[in-house]
């Protein structure tokens, strides 16, 4: 009895099955990636007469028709539309609410670097996803991505900073 007891105690995980780690490479991004998600948190600081001006803009996606499909010859393309929801807002003044409707049509090439966490994207004409951004999750279902930007426009005394959070429903 003592026995069938330990030995229940010690097998009682073995029918918990463990998943596979998902490792970001070329070969676990190949496929079509339809937007789940889409946020751009942008805040712009202008130096007027020595006091800083903020203003702050929400950019909310949604009705999401994009796709992102990555190809196993280290090439990309990002087609479709989407309307998006922005709020701006600064000290002082109501804030306004801009809707719109989005048109995507992007390729270019990308690199991974698996030892940074992030995907590349390279593209003369990209203004979705352009530059390097960071993977903050993957699965065999979801891709998640993060970009921070820091630009400065000396002539303008303007610091602007955006923070884009996008993620991807794998297709097939």
């Amino acid at each position: 009895m003592v026995l069938l007891v330990a030995f229940s105690l010690f097998n009682c995980n073995s029918n918990n099955e463990e998943r596979p780690i998902f490792v970001l490479s070329k070969s676990n991004l190949v496929g079509i990636h339809e937007i789940e998600s889409f946020i751009l948190d942008t805040k712009t600081t202008t130096e007027v007469s020595g006091f800083p001006v903020v203003i702050n803009s929400n950019s909310v996606g949604n009705l999401f028709q994009v796709e992102l499909i990555f190809n196993a010859d280290d090439t990309y393309s990002l087609k479709g539309e989407y309307a998006v929801t922005t709020t701006i807002t600064s000290a002082g003044s109501q804030p306004v609410v801009n809707e719109e409707i989005l048109i995507v049509n992007e390729s270019g090439t990308f690199s991974v670097n698996n030892t940074e966490n992030t995907i590349s994207f390279i593209s003369p004409e990209a203004e979705f996803l352009t530059g390097t951004l960071t993977v903050s999750g993957l699965s065999e279902e979801k891709l998640s991505l993060l970009q921070t930007v820091e630009e400065t426009i000396s002539l303008r005394n303007t610091l602007i900073e955006a923070d884009l959070k996008i993620s991807f429903l794998r297709k097939e």
